[in-house]
């Protein structure tokens, strides 16, 4: 089954995947400058944990209405 994905494998991208996405967010938190970047290329309903996507776009609209974070 070469080339095949496992669960295990769909399971270690998936915890990777959302470590990724804390660090993403933990960095506009330290550094707002970059929200817009992140902005361009991502929306939280591309997150796959749905409640770091929601502070994701939390942290945006906040960014957008030009509000302190």
């Amino acid at each position: 089954m070469s080339g095949s994905i496992t669960e295990l494998d769909s399971d270690r991208f998936a915890a990777v995947a959302v470590e990724m996405e804390k660090m993403l967010v933990g960095s506009i938190l330290v550094d707002c400058g970059r929200c817009h970047d992140a902005m361009r290329l991502v929306a939280g309903s591309d997150f796959i944990d749905a409640d770091i996507g929601a502070f994701f776009d939390l942290i945006t609209s906040l960014v957008s209405q030009g509000k302190p974070v």
